[in-house]
């Protein structure tokens, strides 16, 4: 596999009525891997199962954290009376433990067409080459190892956090692509939208694991890259639980993304 194949890294074999894959070494935050990269991996056993071109909406549930190895995934068909969609539940296990619980809608998304938008639009950023790329610096843990296989460019100022120099809103934006410009789809919205820092981490607090436990996207449009630019604020922090709302949008200036995610407040180590 190579350093940057997303689609290795993801790929799913049928073993009777249940698919199988392989949880990749690398591919994690803080040792643990990236809840949207395990995303990724069940939808595409979603739409192997559904037949569908897109998913469109994902919720999980993170039960335990899972770790490299054999994962299987099991994916039932829910009744429905549509004809553009179809709702299903897909369940990871590894070690015969439930780590995830999916349930999901998958369609077929438009490659084009008029968006209307009221309160929102793309972050303000320059081109992405004026940004520095965050790689990893073992032994610290900030970037991440997963920061190997996504390219992420933000500016100086949010990333201070790491330096003690938080900018002291909970947001973050900046750019994101595969390292190897391997084209954009609906596979890989998962991934980016669980790639970047954490927004509570600009607050100047506590710098820790910041552990999923729910994460809600829905997929508005099929990317045109190979650049993304990504919003995500926090609004409601407390000594328990974070919430953060996330936005994609490509190069075309079109929304393809939204995503909740709950976590837990971080901690430390």
């Amino acid at each position: 596999m190579r350093a940057y194949d997303f689609d290795g890294a993801t790929a799913i074999d049928q073993v009777g009525d249940r698919w199988h894959a392989t949880i990749a070494e690398g591919w994690d935050m803080g040792g643990v891997p990236n809840g949207g990269y395990q995303l990724s991996i069940a939808s595409r056993a979603i739409l192997a199962v559904t037949g569908r071109r897109d998913v469109v909406a994902l919720s999980s549930s993170y039960l335990s954290p899972g770790h490299p190895g054999n994962v299987e995934i099991e994916v039932e068909v829910l009744p429905s009376r549509g004809k553009r969609h179809t709702a299903c539940t897909a369940t990871l296990r590894q070690d015969d433990t439930p780590t995830m619980v999916v349930q999901a809608i998958s369609g077929e998304l438009p490659d084009d067409g008029e968006q209307h938008l009221w309160e929102t639009s793309p972050p303000p950023l320059g081109p992405p080459e004026q940004y520095p790329r965050l790689l990893p610096r073992p032994p610290s843990t900030l970037p991440p190892r997963l920061a190997e296989h996504v390219e992420l460019r933000l500016p100086v100022e949010q990333v201070g956090f790491a330096f003690g120099k938080a900018h002291g809103a909970p947001t973050t934006i900046g750019w994101t692509k595969f390292p190897d410009d391997r084209p954009l789809d609906t596979l890989s919205l998962p991934l980016f939208v669980d790639a970047f820092p954490p927004a509570v981490f600009n607050t100047g607090g506590v710098i820790g694991w910041v552990p999923t436990l729910t994460l809600s996207i829905q997929i508005r449009r099929r990317p045109k890259g190979p650049w993304l630019s990504a919003s995500f604020r926090s609004r409601f922090i407390d000594e328990t639980y974070v919430e953060e709302d996330g936005e994609l949008w490509d190069t075309d200036g079109t929304l393809v993304a939204l995503s909740r995610q709950l976590a837990l407040a971080p901690r430390g180590s």
